[in-house]
Protein backbone atom coordinates (compact mmCIF):
# COMPACT_ATOMS: atom_id res chain seq x y z
CA UNK A 1 0.00 0.00 0.00
CA UNK A 2 2.97 2.11 0.84
CA UNK A 3 4.31 1.68 -2.25
CA UNK A 4 0.98 2.90 -4.31
CA UNK A 5 0.89 5.84 -2.64
CA UNK A 6 4.77 6.69 -3.54
CA UNK A 7 3.88 5.78 -7.04
CA UNK A 8 0.60 7.78 -6.97
CA UNK A 9 2.86 10.83 -5.60
CA UNK A 10 5.43 10.62 -7.81
CA UNK A 11 3.35 10.90 -10.96
CA UNK A 12 0.94 13.99 -9.84
CA UNK A 13 4.48 15.63 -8.75
CA UNK A 14 5.90 15.05 -11.84
CA UNK A 15 4.11 17.07 -14.16
CA UNK A 16 3.52 20.22 -11.87
CA UNK A 17 4.92 23.12 -12.83
CA UNK A 18 7.78 24.58 -11.42
CA UNK A 19 7.29 28.19 -9.66
CA UNK A 20 9.54 31.15 -10.04
CA UNK A 21 10.70 30.99 -6.41
CA UNK A 22 11.89 27.26 -7.65
CA UNK A 23 13.84 28.73 -10.34
CA UNK A 24 15.67 31.55 -7.96
CA UNK A 25 16.42 28.79 -5.75
CA UNK A 26 19.65 26.99 -5.17
CA UNK A 27 20.07 24.09 -7.04
CA UNK A 28 20.93 21.61 -3.92
CA UNK A 29 17.60 19.83 -3.76
CA UNK A 30 17.10 18.26 -0.21
CA UNK A 31 14.30 15.57 0.89
CA UNK A 32 11.93 16.68 2.63
CA UNK A 33 11.67 16.85 6.37
CA UNK A 34 8.78 16.89 8.43
CA UNK A 35 9.18 18.89 11.72
CA UNK A 36 8.05 16.87 14.71
CA UNK A 37 4.95 17.75 16.90
CA UNK A 38 2.94 15.85 19.79
CA UNK A 39 1.29 12.85 18.09
CA UNK A 40 -1.94 12.47 19.84
CA UNK A 41 -4.42 15.73 19.30
CA UNK A 42 -7.60 15.65 20.80
CA UNK A 43 -10.52 18.11 20.31
CA UNK A 44 -13.73 18.56 21.66
CA UNK A 45 -17.00 17.31 19.67
CA UNK A 46 -18.39 20.12 16.95
CA UNK A 47 -15.09 21.73 17.51
CA UNK A 48 -12.26 22.74 14.53
CA UNK A 49 -9.34 20.20 14.28
CA UNK A 50 -6.14 21.34 12.89
CA UNK A 51 -3.59 18.89 12.60
CA UNK A 52 -0.30 20.01 11.88
CA UNK A 53 2.48 18.50 9.03
CA UNK A 54 5.10 21.08 8.17
CA UNK A 55 8.26 20.34 6.38
CA UNK A 56 11.64 21.40 5.14
CA UNK A 57 12.96 20.53 2.18
CA UNK A 58 14.10 21.58 -1.78
CA UNK A 59 11.69 21.76 -3.85
CA UNK A 60 9.11 23.11 -1.24
CA UNK A 61 7.34 20.06 -0.29
CA UNK A 62 3.43 19.56 -1.55
CA UNK A 63 1.25 18.18 1.12
CA UNK A 64 -0.84 15.08 0.93
CA UNK A 65 -3.54 14.02 4.20
CA UNK A 66 -4.67 10.02 4.47
CA UNK A 67 -6.87 9.06 6.63
CA UNK A 68 -5.77 5.21 7.65
CA UNK A 69 -9.15 3.09 8.81
CA UNK A 70 -7.49 -0.67 8.98
CA UNK A 71 -4.92 -0.38 6.77
CA UNK A 72 -6.97 1.20 4.03
CA UNK A 73 -6.05 4.96 3.31
CA UNK A 74 -8.32 7.07 1.73
CA UNK A 75 -7.27 10.69 0.21
CA UNK A 76 -8.74 13.99 2.19
CA UNK A 77 -8.69 16.28 -0.11
CA UNK A 78 -11.52 14.22 -1.75
CA UNK A 79 -14.16 15.01 1.28
CA UNK A 80 -15.70 18.62 1.57
CA UNK A 81 -15.69 18.42 5.25
CA UNK A 82 -11.65 18.63 5.04
CA UNK A 83 -9.39 21.41 3.18
CA UNK A 84 -5.21 21.76 3.62
CA UNK A 85 -3.86 24.72 4.51
CA UNK A 86 -0.43 25.59 4.15
CA UNK A 87 0.11 21.47 5.18
CA UNK A 88 -2.06 21.50 8.47
CA UNK A 89 -5.17 19.30 7.73
CA UNK A 90 -8.85 21.24 9.04
CA UNK A 91 -11.50 19.38 10.08
CA UNK A 92 -14.59 21.53 10.78
CA UNK A 93 -17.51 20.15 13.17
CA UNK A 94 -15.68 17.12 13.86
CA UNK A 95 -17.67 14.84 14.90
CA UNK A 96 -17.03 10.99 16.65
CA UNK A 97 -16.79 9.46 13.12
CA UNK A 98 -13.54 12.10 12.67
CA UNK A 99 -11.69 10.12 15.81
CA UNK A 100 -8.56 7.72 13.75
CA UNK A 101 -5.41 8.01 12.44
CA UNK A 102 -4.57 10.25 9.92
CA UNK A 103 -0.68 10.44 7.59
CA UNK A 104 0.49 12.98 6.17
CA UNK A 105 3.04 12.58 3.18
CA UNK A 106 5.46 15.87 1.99
CA UNK A 107 6.27 15.22 -1.36
CA UNK A 108 8.86 16.55 -3.72
CA UNK A 109 11.04 15.69 -6.66
CA UNK A 110 14.00 14.34 -4.39
CA UNK A 111 11.47 12.55 -2.22
CA UNK A 112 9.13 12.29 0.70
CA UNK A 113 8.54 11.82 4.53
CA UNK A 114 5.48 10.92 6.05
CA UNK A 115 4.07 11.46 9.84
CA UNK A 116 0.92 10.01 11.97
CA UNK A 117 -1.56 11.89 13.95
CA UNK A 118 -4.00 10.75 16.05
CA UNK A 119 -7.22 12.39 16.42
CA UNK A 120 -9.55 12.07 19.94
CA UNK A 121 -12.56 13.13 19.97
CA UNK A 122 -13.81 14.43 23.34
CA UNK A 123 -17.81 14.31 24.73
CA UNK A 124 -19.82 15.16 27.79
CA UNK A 125 -22.76 13.71 28.22
CA UNK A 126 -25.73 13.74 30.70
CA UNK A 127 -27.91 11.29 31.64
CA UNK A 128 -26.70 9.27 28.03
CA UNK A 129 -27.41 12.81 26.42
CA UNK A 130 -24.77 14.90 24.63
CA UNK A 131 -23.94 18.62 26.45
CA UNK A 132 -24.68 21.29 24.48
CA UNK A 133 -22.89 24.44 26.06
CA UNK A 134 -24.61 27.24 26.33
CA UNK A 135 -24.39 30.64 28.64
CA UNK A 136 -24.24 28.10 32.25
CA UNK A 137 -22.53 25.09 31.08
CA UNK A 138 -19.31 25.87 29.61
CA UNK A 139 -16.02 23.40 28.44
CA UNK A 140 -13.49 25.76 29.88
CA UNK A 141 -10.56 23.68 29.16
CA UNK A 142 -9.94 20.11 27.38
CA UNK A 143 -10.29 18.59 31.21
CA UNK A 144 -12.99 20.65 32.72
CA UNK A 145 -16.92 21.34 32.73
CA UNK A 146 -17.93 24.41 34.47
CA UNK A 147 -21.83 24.58 35.48
CA UNK A 148 -22.36 27.96 36.67
CA UNK A 149 -25.23 28.43 39.36
CA UNK A 150 -26.14 24.98 39.67
CA UNK A 151 -29.99 23.96 40.02
CA UNK A 152 -32.06 20.72 40.26
CA UNK A 153 -32.47 19.74 36.82
CA UNK A 154 -28.67 19.58 36.54
CA UNK A 155 -28.59 17.20 38.89
CA UNK A 156 -27.71 13.17 37.56
CA UNK A 157 -24.90 11.54 35.92
CA UNK A 158 -21.91 13.23 33.73
CA UNK A 159 -19.81 11.19 31.97
CA UNK A 160 -16.72 12.22 29.84
CA UNK A 161 -15.65 10.29 26.72
CA UNK A 162 -12.82 10.04 24.61
CA UNK A 163 -12.81 8.37 21.15
CA UNK A 164 -10.31 7.10 18.76
CA UNK A 165 -11.35 4.56 15.93
CA UNK A 166 -10.91 1.71 17.75
CA UNK A 167 -11.85 2.11 21.17
CA UNK A 168 -13.31 4.83 24.09
CA UNK A 169 -12.39 5.55 27.24
CA UNK A 170 -14.83 7.62 30.20
CA UNK A 171 -15.65 8.82 33.57
CA UNK A 172 -18.34 9.39 35.26
CA UNK A 173 -19.88 11.25 38.45
CA UNK A 174 -23.27 11.92 40.45
CA UNK A 175 -24.82 15.23 40.93
CA UNK A 176 -27.43 15.88 43.11
CA UNK A 177 -29.23 19.36 44.66
CA UNK A 178 -30.68 18.78 48.16
CA UNK A 179 -32.85 21.11 49.56
CA UNK A 180 -31.65 24.43 51.25
CA UNK A 181 -29.37 24.63 47.62
CA UNK A 182 -26.50 21.69 49.60
CA UNK A 183 -25.01 20.14 46.36
CA UNK A 184 -23.84 16.31 47.51
CA UNK A 185 -21.65 14.65 45.25
CA UNK A 186 -20.43 11.43 44.93
CA UNK A 187 -17.18 10.30 43.05
CA UNK A 188 -18.40 7.22 41.10
CA UNK A 189 -15.06 6.18 39.12
CA UNK A 190 -12.09 6.86 37.62
CA UNK A 191 -11.04 7.05 34.38
CA UNK A 192 -8.87 4.97 32.31
CA UNK A 193 -6.88 6.88 29.82
CA UNK A 194 -5.95 4.73 26.78
CA UNK A 195 -2.54 5.86 25.31
CA UNK A 196 -2.41 2.66 23.01
CA UNK A 197 -3.46 -0.46 22.84
CA UNK A 198 -0.85 -1.89 24.94
CA UNK A 199 -0.20 0.96 27.46
CA UNK A 200 -2.37 3.06 29.95
CA UNK A 201 -2.18 5.54 31.95
CA UNK A 202 -4.70 6.61 34.58
CA UNK A 203 -5.88 9.87 35.60
CA UNK A 204 -8.36 10.20 38.76
CA UNK A 205 -11.27 12.58 38.20
CA UNK A 206 -12.09 15.24 41.02
CA UNK A 207 -14.62 17.34 41.72
CA UNK A 208 -14.64 20.91 42.82
CA UNK A 209 -17.47 22.85 44.70
CA UNK A 210 -17.46 26.34 45.19
CA UNK A 211 -20.57 28.60 46.81
CA UNK A 212 -22.77 28.05 43.35
CA UNK A 213 -20.42 27.14 41.17
CA UNK A 214 -19.42 23.66 39.80
CA UNK A 215 -16.57 22.27 37.96
CA UNK A 216 -15.27 18.95 37.28
CA UNK A 217 -12.48 17.82 36.17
Amino acid sequence: MHRLICLWLWMHFRDMPRSADDKRAPSNNQLPRVIQEPSVWEVWEGKTARLPCVAHGHPSPQYYWFRDTGGQLTLMDTVRKFSVVDGTLVIHKVSVADSGKYICFANNSVGEDKVDRLLRIRVWVKDQRRIVPDHRIRRVSQTHLKILVFQREDSGIYQCYVYNDWESSQAHVQLDLKAEGVIESFLIATIIWIMCKNKCDLYRHQLILSSNNVSMS
